[in-house]
């Protein structure tokens, strides 16, 4: 039984100083759901699903292999 966990990009720290118009915007690679084996569906499809029903933009999401 394989596991895929589904990473996105997305801004982890955000940070500011108005007084000097110094603006940082940190980004990164954040997981956000493990899938398994299901009935007739394999945990890289799910991850797959989960990642349209979410309405990912290609290249900013990855399906990575756990187990």
């Amino acid at each position: 039984m394989m596991t895929y966990i589904l990473y996105i990009w997305t801004a982890i720290a955000i940070a500011s100083n108005p007084n000097m118009g110094d603006h940082g915007l940190a980004m990164g690679w954040r997981p956000i759901g493990e899938y398994h084996d299901g009935p007739g569906k394999s945990s890289r499809d799910n991850c797959e699903d989960a990642a349209r029903q979410l309405e990912l933009r290609l290249g900013s999401y990855h399906c990575v292999r756990n187990k």
